[in-house]
């Protein structure tokens, strides 16, 4: 598939996977509209995905990836730390209130009706599935895009989490 029309398909589901989060939901703005830059509204044939979507992870990605490169950013100390955090897995972030669940990578995220899988085993267009606590408290239950790390942010007062990279197996 040439990379014009991948990056088409990329920036379409993407635009679907903003319009399910609620209008309270950080990174939104008041009218629930996905915050970021060139994304004040959805087009009105983009379909809403409910109750998250599936992930599926194609046999072709199974195996290839063991591990995500994380980057957290403490904005009150003015610190950059990257940390290689296992696939399936809770983390303690160090020196904060937050736990990190990561889920699934896909190498080359896309979503085919609800289901969110990867076209590719190749890091094309890579996303990690987190949910981000602070002590009990849910904070972020998203996907983190390496490519698009503004699409769909996690966002807090103090922290910044983004994905690097994925961590290929050895």
């Amino acid at each position: 598939m040439p990379n014009v029309m991948r990056h088409l398909i990329l920036l379409l589901s993407l635009s679907a996977l903003a319009a399910c989060q609620p209008s309270s939901a950080p990174g939104t703005t008041e009218t629930g509209s996905p915050a970021g830059p060139g994304l004040t509204s959805l087009p009105s044939d983009i379909p809403k995905i409910e109750g998250g979507g599936t992930t599926v992870l194609p046999d072709s990605v199974k195996g290839k990836w063991t591990a995500v490169r994380l980057v957290v950013e403490d904005k009150t100390a003015h610190t950059v730390n990257e940390y290689v955090v296992p696939l399936r897995s809770r983390w303690v972030v160090p020196g904060t209130p937050l736990t990190v669940e990561v889920g699934e990578f896909l190498p080359d995220f896309t979503i085919q009706d609800s289901v969110f899988t990867s076209v590719s085993p190749d890091p094309e267009n890579p996303a990690v599935k987190v949910r981000v606590y602070e002590a009990d408290r849910a904070l972020f239950d998203a996907w983190l895009f390496s490519m698009y790390p503004s699409v769909h942010p996690f966002t807090h007062p103090r922290y910044g989490l983004l994905l690097k990279e994925g961590v290929a197996a050895s």
